[in-house]
């Protein structure tokens, strides 16, 4: 993935939207519902609904948590995966929020993804995270981090095509 990734999320070609919230989770993070049901082959097949995906709507791929053991609420057992808007079985409904930027609503339903779009290691999302929220914001967001780190290693332009793109963001 970081290979294929994220030399276009680095250069602003590639756009991710995070899908995180659940209805119900208030600020628990590891409220979550959505489940990952691994398959024989190796992938995996999603079903749940996230809530107010910021810029889901014109993301080239989503960074989704889903539930790949234990309950919800549970620190263990939460994996973060990629995934393709347009795939089969996802539903999406945009809309403007009160600050004037777009979010949406999206349903996963027997949506299927290879072994690839694991981001990190099985069921250890939450890992580190347990009982502290501001390190659980840190490693929930941690592979858009190392994507755009990377970047800018490869290339030193990088910094200036996110913030014009953030700005750009703000301003539509």
């Amino acid at each position: 993935q970081k290979r294929r990734r994220l030399p276009a999320v680095g250069a602003g070609e590639l756009t991710l939207a995070f899908a995180q919230l659940e209805v119900g989770a208030r600020y628990d993070l590891a409220h979550i519902g959505a489940r990952a049901a691994k398959e024989a082959d190796g992938g995996y097949v999603l079903g749940g609904e996230k809530r107010v995906v910021v810029h889901g709507e014109g993301a080239d791929l989503l960074v989704v948590s889903a539930r790949t053991a234990g309950e919800i609420a549970d620190a263990k057992g939460v994996s973060v995966f990629l995934v393709d808007p347009k795939a089969r079985g996802i539903a999406l409904g945009g809309y403007r929020t009160i600050d004037g930027m777009r979010a949406s609503d999206i349903a996963f339903d027997g949506v299927r993804v290879g072994a690839d779009a694991l981001i990190g290691k099985v069921h250890r999302a939450l890992e580190k995270a347990a009982g502290d929220t501001s390190k659980s914001l840190y490693d929930r967001n941690r592979a858009v981090y190392e994507m755009l780190r990377y970047g800018v290693k490869v290339r030193p332009d990088v910094g200036e095509t996110l913030a014009r793109r953030i700005v750009e963001s703000r301003q539509a």
